[in-house]
């Protein structure tokens, strides 16, 4: 059995050439990337090979159900929006009082996204006037969006049910142009729709998808996913956009991740709930989890 962080150099964990056991045995791969001075990521690989004469059961093995345990690495922020959930009138939901500030610019808590319902316990109600929570990483934020990073983002939100009045009020707006707005009737062929939008960070192509429809009061789940040179997004658990090209393995400028809003204004009103954002790629299979755990 042995283990590679690239696909290429193959490190061994366990001999079998002359393993004889009727019995399940366990292996512990932190202790063998330590050893071998690797780490996980995306290449990351397990094999299990047997060179023979014969195969078994002559001479050779067998081996079966195998299983791999453990937590996958955790969001490197998550903001679930439901602090102090009994409070209609939250200012700020930020623990640290630094990474996650809801902002109102008159300072006034009255005027603040109010508590309301959510897809995952309590959610927040911003007025697509002012609210919006600015995710401010710092460093870390420009190290995640990086060139070759895999990344992801999820949400959920709930837009209201009027007509969509005003174009491109931003549901969310992330560095490269990364972001989610409102189109109006008419813009583009579209009807109340939902566009997820993105600049390709090597030439800086844009590149975006619409969603009809999309004022109809219920909770949708987003997921954004960038690996090698691929930029995917899931709704509700199912892949519906895909994009690849070289240019995708850019970095991603900017240093700011705003939630219900964006630098120059334009805030969407609407909730939203159990935001998170990650240093690796979801899978497919972790997207769909994601969704119908908490649906």
């Amino acid at each position: 059995m042995a283990i590679s962080a690239d696909g290429v150099a193959w490190y061994e964990v366990q001999d079998l050439r002359h393993l004889r056991s009727d019995r399940f045995a366990a292996y512990d791969l932190d202790a063998a990337i330590a050893q071998w001075g690797l780490s996980y990521g995306n290449a990351f690989r397990i094999r299990f090979c047997q060179y023979d004469n014969n195969p078994a059961p002559m001479d050779g093995i067998f081996i079966h159900h195998i299983e791999l345990t453990g937590e996958l690495t955790p969001p490197v922020f998550h903001l679930p929006m439901d602090d102090n959930a009994a409070d209609p009138t939250i200012h700020d939901i930020a623990r640290g009082h630094r990474d996650q500030v809801f902002l109102d610019p008159g300072g006034n808590p009255n005027t603040a996204a109010h508590a309301v319902a959510g897809a995952v316990g309590g959610a927040l109600e911003f007025d697509g006037v002012d609210d919006r929570i600015v995710v401010d990483l710092q460093a870390d934020l420009g190290d995640i969006f990086a060139a070759g990073r895999s990344f992801a983002l999820a949400f959920w939100w709930q837009a209201p049910t009027s007509e969509f009045s005003e174009v491109y009020d931003y549901i969310l707006t992330g560095p490269g142009g990364l972001s989610f707005d409102y189109l109006t009737n008419g813009s583009g062929g579209t009807v109340n729709a939902i566009r997820f939008f993105f600049q390709r960070p090597g030439d800086y192509t844009p590149v975006w998808t619409s969603y009809n429809n999309s004022n109809d009061g219920l909770w949708h789940h987003y997921v954004v996913v960038r690996e090698g040179t691929t930029v995917r997004m899931w709704r509700d658990g199912i892949s519906i956009f895909s994009d690849t090209h070289l240019n995708n393995a850019g970095t991603f400028l900017g240093e700011q991740l705003i939630l219900a809003g964006h630098p120059a204004g334009y805030f969407a009103p609407g909730c939203m709930d159990d935001f998170r954002l990650y240093r690796r790629a979801l899978t497919e299979e972790e997207t769909q989890e994601l969704y119908d755990s908490i649906r």
